[in-house]
């Protein structure tokens, strides 16, 4: 199984697994972690034992969007070129998790903005606590 080292990642029952954010800035992208999912959603698509994929945030919130200085703070004055692998990235994230052939869950509890709106969208089925906000 895919180790991430920006994520946790935990079998949580029969054919089930967890990708869960988590980061002390409500589970803000990076560079690292876009690269990780993308990565981690292409070896579970390989896994025949795994069913479902949960996608989920850690501390109240699903999350924030791009990390203010390791995403938006690099893209503000990046050259055409870095804005293009960036989009490049962002688009391997989403073609991971659509490519898959296990159900993705976006399991939202509170934030889910930017970066994160787009993850959950990305997802098969989206299941929002009373406390999801959307932007």
């Amino acid at each position: 199984m895919f180790t991430p080292q920006h994520f946790r990642l935990a079998m949580t029952g029969e054919g089930v697994v967890t990708f869960t954010l988590d980061s002390p800035h409500k589970n803000a992208l990076t560079f690292g972690i876009y690269e990780e999912l993308r990565d981690a959603f292409r070896a579970v698509a390989d896994d025949t034992s795994i069913r479902v994929v949960v996608l989920t945030g850690a501390n109240e919130d699903f999350c924030s969007g791009g990390h203010v200085k390791d995403i938006i703070g690099r893209l503000v004055n990046a050259s055409d070129t870095e804005l293009r692998q960036f989009n490049e990235l962002t688009m391997a994230r989403v073609q991971a998790m659509r490519a898959a052939p296990q159900m993705v869950v976006a399991s939202i509890d509170g934030v889910a903005v930017g970066g994160g709106a787009a993850l959950a969208l990305a997802a098969d089925l989206r299941i929002a606590s009373d406390k999801a906000r959307f932007g």
